[in-house]
């Protein structure tokens, strides 16, 4: 777990954030997972599964922070949530955002700077805004 830029030639713009939101919230960071500068927050279940990298500054959510609606925000409503799994070996590229309910299969590759808001499926290579599978990885 990285928090200073010395360590990772990328440069990151924050220490690494764990943040359990709840009570009950749980975060699993399996054997070998790397972070660096990556900001992880659970209302209700994050898990990295063993030997998956995350790049500088990537941002995991399994919730929405705060009610679309606005009377209910004011009331302190938390939003949504839904789990999110990361698989085993897998790559995310620096600057990603992952949102709630997500699932990465193994060994997925995501590329710098995508948004997943969908499910990635194992050994494949996703990108963009928000992501989607540009092709299988052999």
């Amino acid at each position: 777990m990285v928090s200073s830029s010395y360590y990772n030639e990328a440069g990151i713009s924050h220490p690494t954030i764990l943040a359990a939101m709840t009570p009950g919230a749980i975060i699993i960071l399996r054997e070998g997972v790397g972070v660096s500068g990556v900001s992880i927050v659970a209302n209700e279940y994050i898990e990295i599964g063993a030997q998956t990298m995350v790049g500088a500054n990537a941002n995991i959510y399994d919730n929405d922070f705060h009610a679309l609606d606005a009377e209910e925000r004011l009331a302190g409503n938390k939003g949504k949530h839904s789990p999110v799994i990361i698989g085993e070996k897998c790559w995310i590229g620096a600057n990603t955002t992952i949102l709630k309910g997500v699932h990465i299969g193994n060994e997925a590759v995501v590329g710098t700077m995508s948004l997943v808001n969908k499910d990635i499926p194992s050994k494949v290579l996703a990108a963009g805004v928000p992501a989607k599978v540009i092709r299988k990885i052999n």
